[in-house]
């Protein structure tokens, strides 16, 4: 624990405020209210550096992520009001309706190898991108399919009145990048590749004062697009954070993006888990922020979640994948959602019903 924490205390962004708080807010906001608690008081030296990282914010200077460094913490929930307007029930009542007892995307092959955030809080994006990845395979796409993630991190920044909310890039964001991924196609990977965020790296960024800072511009034209796009995608009912059932049901369709709070055991879970058998639950620890991951299947008999995260080949299975406990006490599902896929007509393609695959609903 006081290697890890040592190593990632000056490099962590802490807490995110609020839905209608501003940036510097501090104190503990009721759970499940689409705003995790802050920075709280902990005897402990531990607890010292944690609440001078959160009052300075996150501003070292960016690098290349390292094996026992964590990411920034981008995940911001959308305003509980607007979570609850925008839910939709997954078919059907879940206790009318027969589930497996086990589920697991990758045996279907859909699954994208992980990728890594690096220095860059863009865990929405990524989660979101993988989710149109997996998706679009699912639906005929080709299996080595590779989207940009750093088209939404520069391109989706318009504040959208109908969900109060503006991304902000590597210093951010919510479910709502799935809104711009439905108004544009995505783009491939080789046509607009990752930049960890930034032109050149350096630092530090302060996302309380600028959010945009030194963040690569959106191209104009954009690049040459792939032809999958979201076609429709909603949040899983009831909001802020479905239950275990609700998920689980949404799962049948395909993979979920959904977001979670993370703590500091959560740290030691990923980095130096000494039992990746045994997954994770909260238990101990100040609040670091929230994070968006995509969950990719579950298992009844071991009581788990099975999620994919962006922050390399590393965690507890050396694959980017972990595992959460169904009690995970980390609100683990927040904002959670699902989305339908579709492939745009190209004028090298002929049209038909066929090239329009909508997938699930």
């Amino acid at each position: 624990m006081i290697k890890s924490l040592r190593q990632i205390t000056s490099r962590i962004r802490i807490g995110g405020a609020r839905p209608g708080a501003g940036r510097g807010e501090e104190g503990i906001s009721p759970r499940a209210t689409g705003g995790g608690p802050r920075c709280r008081s902990h005897g402990t030296w531990v607890a010292g550096l944690l609440l001078a990282a959160c009052a300075l914010s996150w501003t070292a200077p960016a690098a290349a992520a390292g094996p026992a460094e964590l990411p920034p913490l981008g995940f911001q929930p959308l305003p509980r009001e607007v979570a609850i307007a925008l839910e939709q029930p997954v078919g059907g009542s879940p206790g009318f309706r027969t589930l497996p007892g086990a589920l697991d995307w990758r045996d279907a092959g859909i699954i994208t190898p992980p990728k890594a955030q690096l220095d860059c809080g863009g865990c929405w994006a990524f989660a979101g991108i993988a989710c149109l990845e997996a998706m679009s395979v699912s639906a005929g796409a080709d299996p080595g399919l590779d989207l940009s993630e750093q088209f939404p991190l520069s391109c989706d920044t318009l504040f959208r009145p109908m969900y109060a909310v503006a991304n902000e890039g590597c210093c951010g964001g919510t479910v709502t990048v799935f809104e711009f991924l439905k108004e544009n196609e995505a783009i491939s990977e080789a046509a607009f590749p990752y930049g960890n965020g930034d032109y050149d790296g350096s630092g530090p960024r302060n996302c309380a004062v600028s959010p945009t800072w030194n963040t690569i511009p959106c191209p104009w034209p954009y690049p040459p697009n792939t032809v999958w796009r979201v076609q429709s995608w909603s949040l899983i009912a009831p909001q802020p954070v479905p239950g275990t059932e609700q998920i689980k049901a949404a799962l049948q369709d395909g993979p979920v993006w959904l977001g979670f709070y993370v703590y500091e055991d959560f740290i030691d879970y990923w980095f130096f888990n000494p039992d990746p058998e045994i997954p994770y639950r909260h238990t101990s620890g100040t609040y670091l922020g929230g994070h968006a991951v995509l969950a990719i299947g579950y298992n009844d008999i071991g009581h788990y979640w099975i999620v994919k995260n962006s922050w390399g080949t590393t965690g507890p299975f050396g694959d980017g994948t972990f595992r959460v406990d169904y009690s995970d006490n980390c609100d683990f599902g927040l904002n959670a959602a699902k989305i339908t896929v579709e492939e745009q007509e190209t004028p090298a393609r002929t049209a038909s019903l066929g090239n329009i695959r909508a997938l699930f609903r």
